[in-house]
């Protein structure tokens, strides 16, 4: 970056400055008094790195006696020379002509400053900033890598919370099984033999019976035969004796088997059994619980460990100028920054804005800066790939050699 010439008038405290072939990496103006128009200049080059227009206001913006206020601009940037041309009328409209070095008009010219000159800091902004606009600076400044893996990291603890949550909700849907108290099995298949043994026998025990109840009602026939028909007594005697006889050949039968006592013990067994199926199926939920208890376990010492590795990332960041990043937001020596003295503003906005890739550090109230700082800030500028640019306004004594004095809104001295 090399600013060719910078032309600015009408512009408030500006009546008329041009300034051409300015030293580079630094420009500094200053004056011993106040409103001599150092600020209404550092404003005119704020609305043009970046097209700000929220820096503009039309009636203050345009100087007593002119009809608009008018900035012209050329450099030289990556083998090109722009040359870019600011009128704010008194309504508070803003104009911006930017043109290349073959002189072609640039589309979006608000959007192409602002790509050309990069992000500029105020150090009075620090205090209205949000944690979340420090944190966003902070990583910037960490670079595209550092970035990179803090990304990745916050992505693992995103999953890792959401496999927690998944492992949860699945805890919770299993719910909480209550266990019976244990009941062995009992062998069902013996207890039906022996019902069905003793059935056997009772069926032919029956059959028995049957012959026998029916031996005596012949028998009780014949004898009412006998007194009915005493002149076939002779052959009722002999048929008595016949069944007798049969009746003699027959087995007493044995006493029917109580089977009930075997159909209770059956019903029993596959109570018990059904009690014992039961604590078994409830022993494999309690052990589905307890896996899934185990995953949310698991679950959680993942969200930890993930979040221990992103924490301990964000503890590897490097910043400039004694800066760090925390979760609340950026700190200078340990203090948050919106507690840093003007000087310290100041040489914390040249670093930021430096880091982050802005070609024109353009800064009011330096006069907080000492020489060593300003010395600082042109190294650093000369340092900046294809070069950069700080334009600063002061105050006081001139901090290095090679700055203008302003008086009434003109350039009367070039000390270069």
């Amino acid at each position: 970056m090399r600013i060719i010439k910078i032309h600015v008038r009408g512009w408030a405290g500006v009546d008329d400055i041009f300034i051409l072939e300015p030293p580079a990496p630094i420009l500094e103006l200053y004056s011993k008094d106040n409103a001599q128009g150092k600020s209404s200049f550092i404003e005119a080059l704020l609305a043009l790195a970046g097209g700000k227009a929220k820096v503009v206001d039309g009636p203050s913006t345009v100087r007593d006696g002119r009809k608009e206020a008018v900035e012209d601009v050329q450099w030289e940037h990556n083998g090109v020379t722009y040359s870019a041309t600011i009128k704010v009328k008194k309504n508070g409209n803003m104009d911006i002509d930017l043109k290349d070095g073959e002189g072609n008009p640039v589309k979006a010219p608000r959007g192409a400053l602002s790509e050309i000159f990069g992000e500029m800091y105020n150090p009075v902004e620090f205090r209205s900033w949000t944690v979340a606009k420090q944190l966003e600076v902070g990583q910037s400044l960490a670079g595209p890598e550092w970035c990179a893996a803090a990304a990745e990291l916050e992505a693992k603890v995103t999953l890792a919370e959401e496999e927690r949550k998944l492992a949860k909700r699945d805890l919770k849907a299993k719910g909480a099984v209550k266990l019976p108290a244990k009941v062995g099995r009992v062998d069902v298949v013996a207890v039906q033999v022996q019902l069905s043994e003793a059935r056997a026998f009772n069926e032919k025990q029956a059959a028995r019976q049957q012959v026998i109840d029916e031996a005596r009602r012949k028998t009780e026939a014949a004898m009412d035969k006998l007194e009915q028909v005493r002149a076939a007594l002779a052959a009722a005697e002999a048929e008595a004796d016949k069944c007798n006889a049969a009746l003699i050949d027959c087995e007493l039968p044995q006493d029917i088997s109580d089977t009930s006592a075997l159909e209770q013990q059956l019903a029993d067994a596959s109570a018990t059994n059904e009690a014992a199926g039961a604590y078994e199926r409830a022993l494999e939920d309690v052990k589905a619980i307890t896996a899934l208890a185990t995953k949310v376990e698991a679950a959680e010492r993942k969200v930890e460990a993930t979040r221990t590795a992103r924490d301990d990332h964000a503890q590897t960041i490097t910043l400039p100028d004694d800066m760090a990043m925390t979760p609340d937001g950026l700190t200078w020596q340990g203090r948050p920054l919106s507690r840093a003295s003007t000087g310290e503003g100041a040489r914390i906005t040249a670093k930021m804005a430096l880091a982050t890739g802005a070609r024109l550090l353009v800064m009011d109230n330096a006069e907080g800066l000492d020489n060593g700082a300003v010395q600082n800030i042109a190294e650093e500028c000369a340092a900046v790939e294809g070069g950069a640019v700080a334009i600063l306004a002061t105050r006081g004594a001139a901090h290095i050699d090679g700055a203008l004095e302003l008086r009434d809104g003109r350039l009367v001295e070039e000390a270069f």
